[in-house]
């Protein structure tokens, strides 16, 4: 008898865990891809250029950007208008996530600059044709 009530307890509080981890109201973020947005020179606007979704490429253009905000040390600041714009698709699910654009601008002898939140940083030759081949020449 001791052995049921045993067992009985047992299954009742694996079970009490098995469904409370499954309800679990963890907060979940997803990349699903990126939209990248052309400057209309004419209309002074943006406006939708490509969408690019395969994982691969997303996880290229993403490990740019964290190489860029981890060493980058020399910023800059420019007043004109970047010639692209791009932001990740985010699926969430009991998150509050801010959305950021960065902006991508041509300079001379093909340098790229990456605007993260006003402030543009140089790349490195490797990172620009990184970006230029996965968000722009697609």
């Amino acid at each position: 008898m001791l052995k049921k009530t045993f067992i009985s307890i047992i299954l009742t509080i694996s079970t009490m865990f098995i469904l409370l981890g499954c309800t679990s109201n963890e907060p979940s973020i997803r990349i699903m891809g990126i939209t990248i947005e052309k400057y209309n020179s004419q209309t002074k606007k943006y406006e939708t250029y490509q969408q690019v979704s395969k994982k691969d490429k997303v996880e290229k253009v993403k490990q740019v950007i964290e190489q860029v905000t981890l060493e980058n040390s020399t910023q800059t600041t420019t007043e004109e208008t970047s010639d692209y714009q791009f932001y990740f698709n985010l699926k969430t699910k009991n998150a509050d996530v801010k959305q950021v654009t960065y902006q991508i601008k041509k300079e001379k002898q093909n340098k790229i600059l990456l605007g993260i939140e006003g402030i543009y940083h140089p790349l490195t030759k490797e990172e620009g044709e990184i970006l230029t081949d996965i968000l722009i020449e697609e």
